[in-house]
């Protein structure tokens, strides 16, 4: 996972939690999301992982919305906003979800479309598309191993 996310020493993974259905999060009229880990880094960012075996219509929306509910459902009373902490929603899907010019594994971060510059970085996407995975450059990147 340290890998994935190109996370240094300071930066590592050093919690992981199994998302229970009596911690999912209710939305309108009832819904549940459906999200299966929640780690977290020693600065305590955290990363919501969502697997997911085929491509569903609006899946992409599906997974900016658990991202920004996490993000949020981190205020509390009396918090101020510069305390909250950026999140990072790693997607694994079964399936292609995004244009085949991507490569398997795609890092989106929110920027200014002019300047092409990083203002906001409270929101971080990482998809695996393993549709797009072929097994034959297991040997070409180690982390390959470990998606296989």
């Amino acid at each position: 996972m340290n890998s994935l996310l190109r996370l240094s020493k300071g930066d590592r993974i050093i919690d992981l939690s199994y998302i229970t259905t009596e911690q999912l999060p209710v939305f309108l009229e009832g819904q549940r999301s459906l999200f299966d880990l929640k780690v977290k880094d020693e600065t305590g960012r955290w990363y919501i992982i969502e697997m997911q075996r085929k491509m569903e219509k609006d899946y992409l929306n599906r997974t900016q919305l658990y991202g920004c509910y996490t993000y949020v459902s981190q205020i509390k009373k009396g918090m101020k906003h510069k305390d909250l902490l950026p999140v990072v929603i790693i997607s694994i899907i079964g399936a292609k979800a995004l244009p085949d010019e991507l490569p398997y594994i795609s890092y989106h971060h929110i920027k200014e479309s002019n300047t092409h510059k990083q203002y906001l970085f409270s929101l971080t996407y990482v998809f695996i598309e393993l549709g797009k995975f072929k097994k034959m450059i297991l040997k070409m990147i180690p982390m390959n191993g470990c998606i296989y």
